[in-house]
C-alpha cells in the first residue's frame, strides 16, 4: 500500500505521553488517545464520533484502517479489529473535541495543536537572524557583481538596473524581516508570558501551577476577545503571552 504510518517519536501532552502516528503524510490520533489526553471514560471519543458521523468526511477528518496493516501498528502497541481501526486528523479531532469545554479541554487541545499536529520545528530567533546575515551578505555580494557587470558593456545596462534594483529591494526584504524577528523576539509591550509576569511580580510559581494560570489567560482572552500572542521559547519552541490585564486578573489571589 502507498499508506505509509510509522513513529517518529513521542510527545507529552499536558500530563500524558502518546506515540507520534503518521498517516498519508499527515499526523494522526486514534479514538483511545483522544480519551487517554482528555482524562475522558473510555469510548466517550468513539461514542461522540459515531454519534455524529454525518459530520465527518473520510480522508479529510478521518481514516479507517483495515486490519491488513496490522503489523505496522505493532510498533505503537496498537492492535487493529476486524472491523478496522478508525484515525483522526487535526481537522477531525477540533469536530469531535467542540464538547470539552473545561480549562483542562483547552489546555489538551492548544498543546496538541502546537505540539503534536504543527510538526514543523521553528527557527529560533538566533537561527534566523543568522540566516537572514547570510542573506544580506549574498544579495551585497550580487550587488557588487553587478555593479562591476554594468562597467562591461553599454548593451547590458536595461539588464543590469534591473538586477541591482532587485538586489537592493531583496536587500530591503531581509532588513524588515531580520527586524520583524527582534521584534517578535522582545515582544509586544503590553503582552507578558505567564512566567515572565510572574517574575517581574516577584512571584514564585512552579511549572505545573504555570500551566494551570495558563489555561486560565487562555480562556479569559477568548472570553474577552483578547488577542493571545505566541512567542519564541529556546525550550519549547514558542509560548502564549498574554495582556497584561489578563494576566492581572489571573494573578489576582497573589498580587497585593
Amino acid at each position: 500500500m502507498d499508506e505509509q504510518i510509522k513513529e517518529s517519536k513521542s510527545v507529552t501532552i499536558v500530563d500524558t505521553t502518546i506515540p507520534i502516528i503518521e498517516y498519508q503524510g499527515q499526523r494522526v490520533v486514534t479514538l483511545d488517545t483522544i480519551d487517554a489526553i482528555h482524562h475522558r471514560p473510555d469510548g466517550t471519543a468513539s461514542r461522540n464520533f459515531t454519534n455524529n458521523k454525518n459530520r465527518f468526511e473520510e480522508g479529510k477528518h478521518f481514516y479507517l484502517i483495515d486490519i491488513t496493516q496490522n503489523n505496522e501498528f505493532r510498533c505503537f502497541g496498537i492492535s487493529i479489529p476486524p472491523r478496522g481501526l478508525t484515525v483522526i486528523t487535526e481537522r477531525g479531532y477540533s469536530l469531535l473535541v467542540k464538547s470539552f469545554n473545561d480549562d483542562f479541554a483547552w489546555e489538551v487541545q492548544e498543546q496538541l495543536s502546537d505540539s503534536y499536529f504543527d510538526n514543523i520545528q521553528p527557527m529560533s530567533t538566533a537561527e534566523y537572524l543568522l540566516q537572514q546575515a547570510k542573506l544580506m551578505l549574498e544579495v551585497e555580494q550580487r550587488v557588487k557583481k553587478v555593479e562591476r557587470r554594468q562597467s562591461r558593456t553599454e548593451t547590458l545596462v536595461a539588464e543590469t538596473r534591473q538586477d541591482v534594483r532587485a538586489a537592493h529591494d531583496k536587500a530591503a526584504e531581509a532588513f524588515e524581516a531580520a527586524s520583524a524577528a527582534l521584534q517578535h523576539k522582545f515582544g509586544n509591550p503590553d503582552y507578558f508570558t505567564i512566567m515572565a509576569f510572574a517574575s517581574m511580580h516577584n512571584l514564585p510559581i512552579d511549572f505545573n501551577e504555570a500551566k494551570i494560570r495558563g489555561a486560565r489567560a487562555s480562556k479569559l482572552s477568548r472570553d474577552q476577545d483578547k488577542a493571545i500572542i505566541k512567542v519564541p521559547d529556546e525550550r519549547f519552541g514558542k509560548v502564549n503571552s498574554y495582556h497584561k490585564e489578563i494576566l492581572a486578573a489571573v494573578f489576582s489571589d497573589l498580587i497585593s
